[in-house]
């Protein structure tokens, strides 16, 4: 983490049920891969940003909350 790292509560997006399904799916895959350890039930949570790859292919986009910190 880089040293301006703080902790944030943002509101989170309203998304439809196909995006919160893929959501799920991507927090089981990172959870089994040990990218993370544990699931958390934090207060602070990054926001996230569903968006089409180059493929067109739905994805989880973490440039600005993830990503900007790490």
């Amino acid at each position: 983490m880089t040293p301006d790292c703080k902790p944030a509560a943002v509101q989170a997006r309203n998304c439809s049920q196909i995006n919160k399904d893929l959501i799920a799916s991507e927090m089981k895959e990172i959870l089994r891969d040990d990218v993370i350890i544990e699931e958390s039930k934090s207060s602070q949570r990054a926001e996230v940003v569903v968006v089409k790859n180059d493929n067109h292919k739905k994805c989880i986009d973490y440039i600005h909350t993830v990503n900007k910190f790490t």
